[in-house]
């Protein structure tokens, strides 16, 4: 399976550079944030694409049902030369999601994004977060479909045990998913 992702860029196809306001949310183009929830998949890292310039102090995601005992991880991922997500840039270690709300994972210092990079969480055990929508997205901002609908793949997940996030995912059998990840966000400078 081949995996790379498309985004809006000028008419020359250049990866644009947006000016956002401080501490705002920045979501992949691939999707918005959607209504509402869905119960993540233990032991499954979900990944979402950005190609989009921008500084950023961290990554959010939204708990919207209390999952009992349980925690997440997110982490940031560099992308080879074809867009696929490779070498593990920073992680946040364990994030309890047994409170509701927004949880963040901030980089140990402001990262200027001026490249691809993916974003990623995983669950220990079944949790409820809120998830993402393609619904209305512009239709070249999607991912690994075959068509183009209004609803395409949002991002693309892998099976791994929760713990430290694997160092490295080439080669990893990455699956396209649609609109049932957790919703997840840069943090801009």
């Amino acid at each position: 399976m081949t995996c790379g992702f498309i985004e809006n860029g000028g008419s020359d196809g250049v990866t644009q550079a947006f000016n956002v306001i401080s501490g705002s949310y920045l979501t992949p183009a691939t999707c918005i944030p959607a209504a509402g929830n869905a119960v993540m998949i233990p032991n499954t890292l979900y990944l979402f694409p950005f190609r989009t310039i921008v500084r950023a102090t961290g990554v959010i995601s939204n708990v919207t049902v209390i999952g009992v005992l349980s925690s997440m991880r997110m982490g940031l991922y560099g992308a080879d030369a074809d867009g696929k997500p490779n070498g593990l840039i920073e992680e946040s270690g364990v994030i309890a999601t047994t409170a509701l709300g927004i949880k963040t994972f901030a980089f140990s210092a402001t990262r200027s994004i001026a490249r691809p990079v993916w974003v990623g969480a995983i669950f220990d055990v079944a949790c409820s977060m809120q998830t993402t929508t393609s619904s209305g997205i512009v239709t070249n901002n999607v991912i690994g479909s075959a068509t183009l609908a209004s609803t395409q793949n949002v991002g693309v997940s892998t099976p791994v045990a929760f713990g430290a996030l694997p160092a490295d995912l080439t080669g990893a059998a990455l699956t396209y998913f649609l609109n049932t990840g957790p919703l997840m966000a840069l943090v801009t400078a």
